[in-house]
C-alpha cells in the first residue's frame, strides 16, 4: 500500500505497517482497523507555559530520561529552591502545599515506573 504510516516511531517505512513485533514478542503492533479521523477542538489551556525550545542529542535525552524517572521531582525543588513559586489546587480547589505536590509527584512516578517495566527502548534504562 503506497501509504508510509505505521505505529509508535515505524511511520515513514515503505509501505504500510499492518504488523509489527520484536524478537521476543513483548512489544507488538497490529492493525485492527481503519477509519476517518476527526481530531478534537482545541480547547485553550488554562497553564501556559513560557518556555523555550532547546534541541537535545540521543545522550542528553537518554540522561534526562535516566534523571526524571529516578528523581521525579527534581525539576520541582529545583524550581522552588531558585524562588519559584508554585501554587496548584485539588479539583476540589484546596490548595496543595509544594511538599505534598513533590510527594504525589514521586508516588504517582513510582507507580508509573512498576506499570511501564516493560519499556520498549530498552537502551534507555542503561
Amino acid at each position: 500500500m503506497p501509504f508510509q504510516d505505521g505505529p509508535y516511531k515505524f511511520h515513514g517505512l515503505p509501505g504500510l505497517i499492518v504488523k509489527l513485533e520484536d524478537r521476543t514478542k513483548t512489544h507488538q503492533f497490529e492493525l485492527i482497523g481503519v477509519s476517518k479521523f476527526t481530531p478534537y477542538p482545541e480547547n485553550p489551556s488554562e497553564l501556559i507555559l513560557k518556555n523555550n525550545v532547546i534541541e537535545i542529542n540521543q545522550k542528553q535525552y537518554k540522561k534526562l530520561f535516566l534523571e526524571n524517572r529516578n528523581d521525579p521531582s527534581k525539576v520541582l525543588r529545583q524550581a522552588v529552591a531558585n524562588g519559584a513559586i508554585i501554587q496548584v489546587t485539588d479539583s476540589n480547589g484546596n490548595n496543595i502545599s509544594t511538599a505534598e505536590m513533590i510527594k504525589n509527584k514521586e508516588q504517582s512516578a513510582k507507580t508509573n515506573n512498576l506499570k511501564d517495566n516493560n519499556l520498549i527502548e530498552l537502551d534507555l534504562l542503561h
